[in-house]
């Protein structure tokens, strides 16, 4: 009975399979975390160094302990503004607007394949970006002149 509502039922009518190498892939990625734990646990030091140099730097950072590092930027023009400078550096960083989250955010993605440099990198760029005449990304701090 449940095979025959399962895929006779309306919603599963277009549903479809993963792709084969999607699931290989899967399986793949989750043999590698086993067998090299220091992978993640180096991932979650650097988003951990990040959150706390981005804090020390006066950046609004939502609390989390995973990967994905959410930095508040409440205006959203500041907010376009401090990703397209990071583009221009080759800094690529997603931007997430109002209302598809509950805040404007910087939403910064570390992987294990970061290393402090990267982060040091990340940072510079970041002050610079902040300090572009137009930009208030971080706090009520007035924008300063190159």
């Amino acid at each position: 009975m449940i095979d025959y509502l399962k895929h006779t039922s309306r919603p599963f009518v277009f549903s479809a399979s993963l792709p084969a190498a999607s699931v290989a892939a899967v399986g793949a990625a989750l043999e590698i975390m086993k067998k090299e734990p220091e992978r993640r646990q180096h991932l979650l030091r650097i988003a951990q160094m990040l959150r706390d140099e981005l804090r020390s730097r006066g950046f609004a950072v939502l609390p989390g302990e995973t990967a994905i590092v959410p930095v508040v930027i409440q205006d959203e023009l500041d907010l376009c503004r401090l990703c397209k400078a990071l583009l221009d550096e080759g800094i690529y960083i997603n931007p997430v607007l109002r209302p598809a989250a509950a805040q404007n955010l910087l939403r910064i993605s570390c992987t294990a394949a970061h290393t402090e440099k990267h982060l040091d990198r990340l940072l510079t760029t970041l002050e610079r970006g902040v300090e572009r005449p137009g930009n208030r990304a971080v706090g009520d701090r007035p924008p300063q002149l190159p």
